[in-house]
């Protein structure tokens, strides 16, 4: 939030000269702007669903008996429905608990999600660099063009140095201006950039904190001796709360 209150105050001090380089290459910067707002709008969906399943996981660490088998009930099309349905029927004992290759399966499909975003993040990065890049270049031809129709124009011996300064100055600034088009992908890039890392930082920080979770939750085997201690062991801890 600091980050996005940052940005909106470097636009608006700058507003006049942004717009300037904004128009000088509309076709490539509405482009580049199309895709840092898709972006944009990924960074904060993911941002979204990493505060639903926060909330989601604290929930499930303090629920016990009727109240968890209610609430998985509630929020069962967050998952896949194998995990869904080992959730489910844990619940319907009263008590969470886990097997390591059933912690494994939860940790997994949980990276599996961050890293599908980061993927979408990357591509689009890669695009705004490549679409400020491409406006440049093309800039950069039509000035070249314009310049050596400028030189074949010039003949004879007689010629005036002001006059060629004068024709020049029209690719030259339409060069400064090309280099607009970058202008715009780079910041897009490094926003962008700015933003995942943020938010890579509170998912590691989040997975984190659910395996240490699933490690307390971790049983050896499913037999009915070990499946008493657990819930005794949970009766016991929920009896002083009580």
């Amino acid at each position: 939030f600091i980050f996005i209150l940052f940005l909106v105050f470097l636009i608006f001090s700058n507003h006049d000269l942004i717009l300037t380089f904004f128009m000088a290459t509309l076709t490539f910067n509405v482009a580049i702007l199309t895709i840092f707002s898709i972006g944009i709008l990924i960074l904060y969906q993911s941002a979204i669903k990493l505060t639903m399943l926060s909330g989601t996981f604290g929930i499930l660490a303090y629920k016990k008996g009727k109240a968890l088998e209610f609430y998985l009930q509630g929020i069962s099309g967050i998952f896949p429905a194998t995990i869904a349905h080992m959730f489910n029927k844990r619940a319907q004992k009263g008590v969470l608990y886990f097997t390591k290759g059933e912690a494994k399966d939860v940790t997994e499909w949980l990276e599996d999600q961050f890293f599908n975003q980061k993927g979408y993040t990357s591509f689009f990065v890669g695009t705004s660099l490549m679409l400020g890049l491409f406006g440049t270049f093309t800039g950069l031809l039509v000035a070249i063009d314009e310049m050596g129709a400028i030189i074949l124009s010039f003949g004879g011996d007689d010629i005036d140095i002001s006059e060629v300064m004068t024709s020049f100055s029209g690719p030259l600034s339409g060069m400064s201006i090309g280099f607009a088009s970058s202008l715009f992908g780079v910041a897009s890039a490094v926003i962008l950039n700015v933003m995942q890392y943020i938010l890579s930082r509170n998912q590691a920080a989040f997975m984190h904190d659910v395996e240490d979770w699933l490690k307390g939750k971790i049983i050896e085997s499913q037999s009915s001796d070990i499946l008493e201690d657990v819930k005794e062991a949970n009766l016991g801890m929920a009896a002083p709360i009580a």
